[in-house]
C-alpha cells in the first residue's frame, strides 16, 4: 500500500481530480485524460466558484484505498510526461538564454516567466498546451523539440516538497527564487501531473478563516508561491536543451 505525506485529497485541485476519477473510473485514466482532468481541476480552483465547505465534505468521503490507487497510476503517468516528447508553440529560433529580472518585493512569484517553455506531447495534434487553451500561437504549427535526454538535467516536480526544494535552495535576498542560480544545476524544471495537483501551499484544512476568505488565500498562495501560474503540465527550460534540434511534427 502507498502512503504519502502529501495527499491529493488535501488540496483543492486534488479533491476535484479524485472526484472526477471516481465518477469516470480508473480504466479511462490514460496520459491525456489525466492531464485534462488535472488542468480542469486547477482552473476550477483558481478561477471557478469553488466552495471550501463542499470540497472538505468531498474529501472526507475519499478513502485511503482510492488515494493509493490513483497515486500509483499517477506515478506511471508522471514518468510519461517527460518521456512522450516535447513541443513548443511559439517561435523557438534563435534560442535565447532566459532572462531573470528581479520580481516585485510586494508580490513575489516563483515562476520562471522568461524560460523557454515546452509542453508534453499527447498525440499527433494535441499537447498539454493545446488542451488547456494556452497555446500562445495557435496559428503556427507546433515545433517538436528533440534533445539528448541522457545529458539533459531535468528536475521533475511531483510534490510540494520538491517544488519548495528547488525554489528555496537558491533564494535571493528578498526570499524569491533565483532562477539564474537554479540554471547552474538544472537545465529544466518539469511539472508533472502530480506536481500540478499537489504543489500548492496550504491545504483545505489548515486555516481558521471563514471558508470564502480561506479559498481566496489558497488561490493567492498557489499563484504567488506555488505552481498555479503554470496552468498545465509543462517544462521550463533554463538552459538550451543539450543537443537540441527543432523539427516539424511527424505526419
Amino acid at each position: 500500500m502507498f502512503r504519502h505525506k502529501e495527499r491529493l485529497r488535501d488540496t483543492v485541485p486534488g479533491v476535484e481530480f479524485l472526484s472526477r476519477v471516481l465518477g469516470e473510473g480508473m480504466a479511462t485514466l490514460d496520459l491525456e485524460t489525466a492531464c485534462e482532468y488535472a488542468i480542469r481541476a486547477v482552473a476550477s480552483f483558481l478561477y471557478g466558484p469553488a466552495s471550501l465547505d463542499e470540497i472538505r465534505e468531498e474529501s472526507e468521503h475519499i478513502g485511503d484505498d482510492v488515494e493509493d490507487a490513483v497515486r500509483a497510476r499517477l506515478a506511471e503517468l508522471d514518468r510519461a510526461t517527460v518521456e512522450s516528447g516535447f513541443a513548443h508553440g511559439g517561435d523557438p529560433s534563435p534560442f535565447r538564454s532566459p532572462e531573470f529580472p528581479m520580481l516585485s518585493r510586494e508580490r513575489p512569484q516563483y515562476h520562471p516567466r522568461t524560460a523557454f517553455w515546452t509542453a508534453t506531447i499527447l498525440s499527433g495534434e494535441e499537447d498539454t498546451w493545446t488542451i488547456c487553451g494556452e497555446n500562445l500561437h495557435p496559428d503556427r504549427p507546433r515545433t517538436i523539440v528533440d534533445f539528448d535526454r541522457r545529458r539533459a538535467r531535468m528536475y521533475r516536480v511531483d510534490t510540494l516538497r520538491q517544488w519548495r526544494q528547488v525554489t528555496t535552495e537558491w533564494p535571493v535576498i528578498d526570499g524569491e527564487c533565483h532562477w539564474a542560480s537554479v540554471a547552474r544545476k538544472f537545465d529544466a524544471i518539469a511539472l508533472s501531473i502530480s506536481g500540478l495537483l499537489l504543489a500548492h501551499p496550504g491545504t483545505i484544512w489548515d486555516t481558521e478563516q471563514p471558508p470564502a476568505t480561506a479559498i481566496e488565500q489558497l488561490r493567492t498562495q498557489s499563484l504567488e508561491l506555488g505552481v498555479g501560474a503554470w496552468s498545465t503540465v509543462s517544462a521550463a527550460w533554463l538552459n538550451q536543451p543539450p543537443g537540441m534540434t527543432l523539427n516539424p511534427p511527424a505526419t
